[in-house]
């Protein structure tokens, strides 16, 4: 029988190991060549799993460490460098593809229960009487309370048409409330808002959605109607914008940059309107989710 090492040791060694670049484990090498630094990264890795595997005194979930390696080393790129995984990239490209079929409201998990935020006017959710602070407790007739959000989320979108089932609680409402509703298509707008403010020539646009397939058209359709309104100058609001499509945050910029230029914080852009970009100093990602 193979002799274990205790838990706070091997962590100790391979932790040892790791800062010494590995070099309990292969012989010491003066310099990594750009030639072979993949193979030795790769080697180097496979000799620390090992370790794990036959030192760590109860069972590793390798799954685990292997998706936080890689997040460790996308932590030393920069800020915004992300591991996904295939659940959760669909999840991304359902959203930047500006719409998806579900019943259409924004739910958050709250003290272990998960709640109903808003519900999309004239979405299923919205027409069956679903409404904000109502706590999901069932779906399909089954408890969901003590689901996280994403698998609330993952039970309720679905096929068009497809019919499901919610159980809620309401406060002031002496038993739950159970509907029943198809689901349709649920849009997701980069532009949530815009209008003139009264008479001033401003216009305001709210680019808070962040930066789907179609944030170029939807922002191009916002400014002809509020030129049509006698717009002179705009607010571009991009508060709380959590980002997105590379491209279409490009072509966004294009309406308001001249060529050659990297940033223009106001006056005579492409689009020939003064803009007063607004934004928060640090990008926020707020943990809720739509279906």
């Amino acid at each position: 029988m193979r002799k274990l090492m205790p838990p706070i040791v091997a962590v100790m060694v391979i932790a040892v190991a790791s800062l010494a670049g590995g070099y309990l484990a292969r012989p010491r090498h003066t310099s990594i060549s750009e030639d072979n630094a993949q193979e030795e990264l790769r080697n180097d890795f496979e000799q620390a799993l090992q370790t794990i595997e036959d030192n760590y005194a109860g069972a590793a979930d390798l799954e685990a460490l292997g998706r936080n390696s890689v997040q460790g080393m996308l932590q030393q790129l920069d800020p915004h460098s992300q591991f996904f995984t295939k659940a959760q990239f669909d999840d991304l490209q359902t959203e930047q593809r500006s719409h998806f079929f579900g019943i259409g409201v924004t739910i958050k998990k709250i003290n272990n229960r998960v709640y109903i935020l808003s519900a999309a006017p004239d979405g299923p959710a919205f027409r069956a009487g679903l409404r904000y602070g109502d706590a999901v407790v069932a779906i399909d007739g089954q408890g969901s309370e003590d689901w996280l959000s994403e698998q609330v989320m993952a039970r309720v979108r679905g096929e068009k048409g497809d019919p499901v089932e919610l159980t809620v609680e309401r406060a002031g409402a002496p038993r739950t409330i159970t509907v029943r509703m198809s689901r349709g298509e649920v849009k997701l707008p980069s532009v949530r808002n815009w209008f003139m403010i009264n008479q001033t020539g401003t216009g305001y646009i709210g680019l808070t959605g962040g930066f789907s397939g179609k944030t170029d058209e939807e922002l191009a359709a916002a400014l002809s109607q509020l030129k049509k309104e006698g717009m002179q100058q705009l607010i571009l609001d991009l508060r709380n914008n959590p980002g997105g499509l590379l491209d279409q945050a490009i072509k966004v910029a294009e309406k308001f940059l001249r060529p050659g230029k990297r940033i223009l914080k106001s006056g005579d852009g492409t689009t020939g309107i003064p803009i007063a970009p607004m934004w928060f100093r640090k990008t926020t990602f707020p943990n809720w989710r739509r279906w």
